[in-house]
């Protein structure tokens, strides 16, 4: 770890680190190389699977899962676009409560773009309808906050805080806004985009905001740089991480790129490595990063990502250092595969409508999701 600078932000302290990330070895995690334990890159590390179940659909059909979120590793609710809207499971995924209703009446939603489960409570954002539904585990109607202005694509409740990630005002610079529900209007904002994390946060699936207790953690999609936010002292602690297999290309002016039309945003999108998700667990941070460049098919003249791959970096929780990384394909057989990762408080999570524990490279059947449930552990 290098110590680079400190210096003051609108009055926040802020700290800056630097991590080199070296790749020693080339483990190549593959779906069927999931059921086995696995070595992360520097081999420090393992990642195994040590439970499993499949959702039930004995009352609702849940196809197409767009979110997740953990209570417990029983207890998720799940969201599926073109099905029934949200569901929440509890039984180890046997027992099924209907969630809302999908429609534009008070209380109802058409399009969830992010939820957050805490405790016995649902928050759910309607990307469509710009408002926050506060709902019971048991489908209780609680509380609807309907005056926001954009769209947003990740959000934190914290106590009467929240804290929201911005995606739809592209004007505005900052990554991170408060959001006081007593006093319904916004506070302090945090961060700053770059014309890069601009234009990849198109990706449905981009950058990342998770927060525990008095931090706040939040990442953009175009550079492995995490801010640590201590809300009470409201000092910014940024922790970056050099990887050289993570590549961006320089975007001068996102909205030009958008201008110009689906080809020239697909060729840019298809060059570039962006971060996906980020995760927090008792002792880790991880974030889901996607690397490689996909290859074009002059042929057919479009670009395959079957050469693009997922790697997890893996961070102390308290001193933020990089322990490792995982890497593995995010296809079979040429096959770009159907998963959904997410993190229960101990465990990382993957989500797939694919039977990878017989083969991996057929496509989904009749049967339902399944969960699995890995840990990362020590060697």
């Amino acid at each position: 770890m290098n110590y680079l600078c400190i210096s003051r932000s609108k009055s926040r302290l802020m700290r800056v680190f630097l991590f080199i990330f070296f790749l020693l070895s080339t483990h190549k995690l593959s779906a069927q190389a999931l059921l086995n334990k696995n070595k992360s890159d520097n081999s420090k590390l393992e990642l195994s699977l040590f439970d499993s179940y499949s959702l039930s659909e004995e009352k609702f059909l849940v196809p197409n899962i767009s979110f997740v979120e953990f209570d417990t590793r029983e207890k998720l609710i799940v969201y599926g676009r073109g099905g029934t809207g949200i569901i929440a499971y509890s039984k180890r995924g046997t027992a099924q409560t209907k969630i809302g209703n999908i429609g534009r009446g008070p209380f109802e939603y058409t399009d969830v773009g992010a939820m957050n489960l805490i405790g016995e409570t649902i928050f759910v954002w309607d990307s469509d309808q710009l408002k926050l539904v506060k709902y019971s585990t048991k489908g209780k109607k609680i509380l609807e906050l309907n005056r926001f202005k954009w769209a947003v694509k990740d959000f934190s409740v914290i106590g009467n805080d929240i804290y929201f990630y911005n995606s739809g005002n592209i004007r505005d610079l900052n990554y991170i806004e408060r959001y006081d529900i007593g006093n319904n209007k916004y506070k302090e904002k945090y961060g700053e985009r770059s014309q890069e994390d601009i234009f990849l946060g198109m990706e449905q699936e981009s950058g990342g905001l998770v927060s525990e207790n008095e931090f706040v953690y939040y990442i953009g999609p175009g550079e492995l740089s995490i801010t640590r936010l201590n809300r009470k002292s409201q000092e910014e602690e940024i922790f970056k991480i050099e990887d050289k297999e993570f590549k961006v290309p320089e975007i001068k002016d996102a909205r030009a790129i958008v201008g110009k039309g689906v080809n020239e945003i697909n060729k840019t999108l298809m060059r570039s490595s962006y971060v996906r998700n980020l995760f927090l667990l008792e002792n880790y941070v991880i974030i889901m990063g996607q690397i490689g460049e996909a290859k074009y098919n002059s042929k057919y003249k479009v670009y395959t990502a079957e050469e693009k791959k997922i790697r997890f970096y893996i961070l102390d929780k308290t001193s933020m250092s990089l322990l490792d990384t995982f890497t593995f394909s995010n296809a079979s057989n040429r096959k770009i595969q159907d998963f959904l990762w997410t993190a229960t408080k101990r465990e990382l999570v993957l989500i797939s409508p694919y039977d990878f524990e017989s083969d991996s490279s057929l496509p989904p059947g009749d049967s339902a999701y399944k969960v699995h449930f890995f840990q990362i552990i020590k060697k």
